[in-house]
């Protein structure tokens, strides 16, 4: 999913990021040179594999968090 796949590397990206920072989609998307839509999308993969959990901010923009398993399993990958 993260790893041997399209997309992986822009979806390892934005674990790092999260990792780092909890942001949302746009911010993301600004940092990483991404188009928003192509942001928006390997979010919801992530979620859809629970990596990444979406909490309301602002009233209308969504931060985007790693899961506690991410923190535990990869930060030490990510971030040696």
């Amino acid at each position: 999913m993260v790893a041997g796949s399209r997309g992986s590397a822009s979806r390892a990206s934005i674990l790092r990021m999260l990792l780092a920072n909890p942001q949302n989609a746009n911010q993301l998307a600004s940092a990483l040179d991404l188009d928003y839509s192509t942001v928006k999308h390997h979010l919801h993969v992530l979620q859809r594999h629970g990596l990444v959990f979406a909490e309301a901010s602002d009233g209308y923009a969504r931060t985007f968090h790693p899961t506690p398993r991410v923190r535990d399993d990869l930060a030490s990958y990510l971030f040696p």
